[in-house]
């Protein structure tokens, strides 16, 4: 099998066969975040009622346990090559794993059709302004088979064509930023000192950073796998310049758009609001390269690894139904900024205890250490009850009831929590029961 069919398949890839570099993840993880929800995250800070002070306390404490939950959970992959789904065979068992792929795969499906639906808002205004012509489900389904077909050419020039995409991204950064200097006049040191709360928003706001890299978390390993494994130091900075920058140079464009012109949609501030032809050509170069980037990336690849492992298919296959499953839900929901956080903080309810019971498992019941012979069927150590580890389904109940009670903190309640009762139920009822003798019968 060539290299790049490795990265395609769910075999673990050898370190001498994987052809991404730490540089290359850096820009494709930047040209992930560079799209419009980072710029409305910022947005949605401020008008949750926060100042920009909180609003930048808030965002750093949330990628700060972004970047530390990204590292831990993609060691697997880092080390062994492996994919997401094959991670969590030993955590919830070798049937079970496949549901908790697809509950992985569902906010995977939703930011697809979310982030095209706003890659077709953009479209649509833009072909009014030239042409006079509006049909934004045209545009919808342009982006998303556009999108399918970029994507159907394999992982490695998902990663080309990211890192690209991530320079051109940075450069238009830049270009829209200054605009907003000097068309509004922005004025930091008041946006800064006026009154904001710290009380259930700033919350919110924090949860709602580690939310929006909770899913990443869970399907680190499926980025990772393809890097060489020679350094963590080196993965740690990878992680860190890749997720930090992008998303606060995005979200400080959310808040100063916010603070200043009262308009929270971006498509409204660089599309509807511009003056000049010029900067709307900016804005949908943005608004495409944005879109099109995230959704390959932290989108298709994770729900391409799931249909693979569940229907056995070929990637380009996948990738077909990763995009026609797109096609089937309510994206623009989310375009409010009450349905924008209540999505993030819903599914962090549920992706914050699978990573919890992914780290719990590697680290401290594994001891960074799987049997590959189980890993992939061989032998049947991972089988536990009919391919069901108790332990982690109960624990992934557990943590998604905490997280749903106070989805103020979802993501990092459930994670705890999820993580914890793994934990006790693994290490006080599983390892009893389930003996590698037993279980190999």
């Amino acid at each position: 099998m060539s290299e790049t069919g490795l990265e395609e398949s769910l075999k673990p890839i050898p370190s001498d066969k994987r052809t991404s570099t730490y540089t290359k993840y850096t820009l494709t993880f930047a040209s992930d975040l560079i799209a419009l929800y980072s710029f409305m995250m910022g947005a949605a800070a401020i008008a949750a009622g926060l100042n920009m002070f909180q609003a930048f306390v808030a965002m750093f404490i949330g990628l700060g346990i972004d970047v530390v939950l990204l590292v831990l959970n993609g060691l697997p992959g880092f080390r062994l090559g492996i994919p997401m789904v094959v991670q969590m065979r030993p955590c919830f068992g070798s049937s079970s794993a496949k549901l908790t792929g697809i509950i992985r795969a569902i906010p995977a499906i939703a930011w697809l059709g979310f982030n095209s639906w706003l890659g077709a808002l953009g479209l649509n205004i833009f072909s009014i302004i030239l042409f006079g012509y509006s049909n934004i489900w045209l545009w919808f389904i342009v982006f998303q088979l556009a999108q399918i077909v970029l994507s159907a050419l394999g992982v490695k020039k998902i990663f080309d064509f990211n890192t690209y995409a991530a320079i051109v991204l940075f450069t238009l950064i830049l270009v829209m930023a200054g605009y907003i200097f000097y068309q509004y006049g922005f004025s930091p040191s008041q946006e800064l000192t006026r009154a904001g709360t710290w009380g259930a928003p700033f919350l919110l706001t924090i949860t709602a950073y580690v939310s929006v890299g909770i899913a990443v978390v869970v399907n680190s390993s499926d980025y990772l796998r393809a890097i060489k494994n020679d350094s963590v130091p080196k993965l740690v900075l990878a992680e860190t310049l890749g997720l930090v920058p992008a998303m606060v140079i995005l979200s400080f464009l959310g808040m100063m758009s916010v603070s200043v012109t009262g308009v929270w949609s971006p498509i409204d501030l660089f599309v509807k609001y511009v003056p000049s032809f010029l900067l709307i050509f900016v804005a949908m170069i943005f608004i495409i390269l944005g879109q099109i980037s995230t959704n390959m990336f932290a989108n298709i690849i994770p729900a391409n690894y799931v249909w693979m492992d569940i229907f056995k298919m070929p990637w380009w296959l996948a990738t077909i139904v990763s995009g026609a499953i797109g096609f089937l839900i309510v994206p623009w929901y989310l375009t409010t900024s009450s349905g924008f956080f209540q999505f993030m903080n819903l599914y962090g309810a549920l992706m914050g205890p699978i990573s919890g019971i992914m780290i719990t498992d590697w680290l401290f019941i594994r001891k960074q250490s799987y049997q590959m012979e189980a890993l992939y069927g061989e032998t049947n150590e991972y089988r536990y009850w009919k391919g069901i580890n108790p332990a982690g389904i109960l624990a992934l109940i557990i943590g998604t009831a905490v997280g749903l009670w106070n989805m103020n903190i979802s993501s990092i309640s459930g994670l705890v929590v999820g993580g914890l009762a793994y934990w006790a139920l693994y290490k006080f009822w599983v390892a009893g029961k389930f003996t590698r003798e037993e279980v190999i019968k």
